[in-house]
């Protein structure tokens, strides 16, 4: 019987590597912190799929598409991006733009018929993926977080796309919000990346973030020739990381969204780097490219 059993489970571990190895297979969808936390807890699925070195992240705040061009710039800011995540995106447009094998959409409010939210671009297969919803306090209106796991030969990789609630009296709310997402990276013990429109605009909620990253072991890449867009005077747009380090970033000027591009060109970690500064000098956004 357990021989049985062992040849079971070694034949569905097969199965389920055979189906995430298929363009547009889409793994269960977890619309809880709970139950994507409980994914996350098993072990990810044996991939032969090797980390890019470096492995290169774009993040957009795209402003739902609302001014021309913006189409456009997503096009090029996607050439020879491995990973893209967007915030106010929408659904529907964002179909016609995509040129990556896998999308990962987590609805937030409805805009008349079209849905609005975050999304995942990937050109790898994801073996856990969550769909979230927070709810801005003022507002009453959702606001989407994408969470998903990614399986590398060398290790799982853990990747939020989050835009923070906005509009709070205090840092509270916005407080409750990061912790809401420490299970699931308590959860993950692989390298991970979190990055998007944190809205941390004033010193509140930027102290605020510091002290959960710090909780988390979150790095910040440091952006020294810093371009990225000021929202009340803060750059809200960024990214942080556990188990990775930046050997460029850079942000992208644009008129196609009240928000810049940031990217991010990143390699694992080794010991050699832990205790030292882990962040590139800045470069420029052609060197990130």
């Amino acid at each position: 019987m357990a021989l049985r059993l062992r040849i079971f489970s070694l034949h569905s571990i097969f199965i389920a590597a055979m189906l995430l190895s298929i363009p547009g297979y889409s793994a269960p969808v977890h619309k809880n912190i709970d139950s994507c936390a409980n994914a996350l807890r098993l072990s990810p699925p044996a991939s032969q799929i090797k980390i890019p070195v470096p492995l290169r992240v774009r993040s957009w705040n795209i402003m739902k598409f609302d001014l021309p061009g913006a189409d456009d710039e997503l096009r090029r800011l996607s050439r020879n991006a491995h990973l893209i995540l967007l915030q106010e995106s929408l659904r529907g447009v964002a179909e016609k733009t995509n040129s990556s094998p896998y999308r990962y959409f987590s609805p937030g409010y409805a805009r008349g018929s079209e849905a609005t939210g975050v999304e995942i671009r990937s050109e790898f297969p994801a073996n856990v993926i969550c769909e979230l919803q927070f709810v801005e306090p003022w507002l009453g209106t959702p606001k989407a977080v994408s969470v998903v796991r990614l399986a590398f030969h060398e290790a799982a990789l853990l990747l939020i796309n989050l835009h923070a609630i906005n509009f709070t009296m205090t840092a509270d709310d916005y407080g409750k919000q990061l912790t809401t997402l420490s299970p699931m990276l308590n959860a993950h013990s692989g390298p991970v990346i979190i990055a998007g429109d944190f809205n941390h605009w004033n010193p509140w909620r930027a102290a605020t973030l510091k002290r959960w990253a710090q909780r988390m072991a979150l790095v910040e890449v440091e952006f020294e020739l810093d371009w990225r867009s000021r929202h009340v005077g803060s750059a809200v747009d960024t990214i942080f990381l556990r188990g990775l380090r930046a050997v460029a970033r850079g942000a992208f000027p644009t008129t196609r969204s009240d928000h810049h591009p940031i990217a991010a060109s990143l390699v694992l970690t080794t010991a050699a780097d832990q205790g030292a500064d882990s962040h590139a000098a800045g470069v420029s956004p052609a060197q990130v490219r």
